[in-house]
């Protein structure tokens, strides 16, 4: 017997080719497919803002600055694109959103300081991972208390032997 695959289990689950599936208990799993996806798009944003910067009237030391991130998107990229494995992880989804976001903050800044037209505004998604961590959070502090509890109880027992 074969065992299925991710996009065989993602398909059953109502999940389309590059979606991700949400769990409670597996928190966010995303497909090979998806964090491609998510590199390409935050790759095509990077470099349609650097060609605006390009022909700005930014700064030089706001040039140099920005050009740094751009440094440190590109290996990220590159390494991300280049392995098979870590296109897996949910990490590297995870890292793509936060490049996102900071590339969100240097056109907010761009846009700020009136050097120059966005053309392809960096909007990153509204995500729901601090609801998410909330609810574990206070799963994690039921537990606890469960936990103590049961460490009472057990502890009184012993001693009213």
């Amino acid at each position: 017997m074969t065992r299925p695959g991710v996009g065989a289990i993602a398909r059953r689950c109502g999940a389309a080719s590059g979606e991700h599936l949400r769990g409670a208990a597996a928190g966010d799993i995303r497909t090979p497919a998806s964090v491609r996806t998510k590199l390409e798009q935050v790759d095509s944003q990077v470099q349609a803002f650097t060609r605006d910067v390009a022909i700005s009237s930014a700064s030089d030391a706001w040039r140099q600055a920005y050009a740094g991130s751009v440094r440190a998107w590109r290996v990220f990229y590159d390494d991300a694109r280049s392995s098979f494995f870590s296109q897996l992880w949910g990490d590297t989804y995870t890292q793509a959103e936060r490049f996102e976001e900071r590339f969100a903050d240097w056109q907010a800044d761009f846009r700020r300081k009136g050097y120059g037209a966005v053309t392809e505004p960096i909007t990153p998604e509204v995500r729901e991972r601090e609801a998410v961590a909330s609810q574990w959070s206070t799963a994690a502090k039921y537990a606890a208390g469960a936990v103590a509890l049961v460490a009472v109880a057990v502890v009184v027992s012993q001693v009213s032997r």
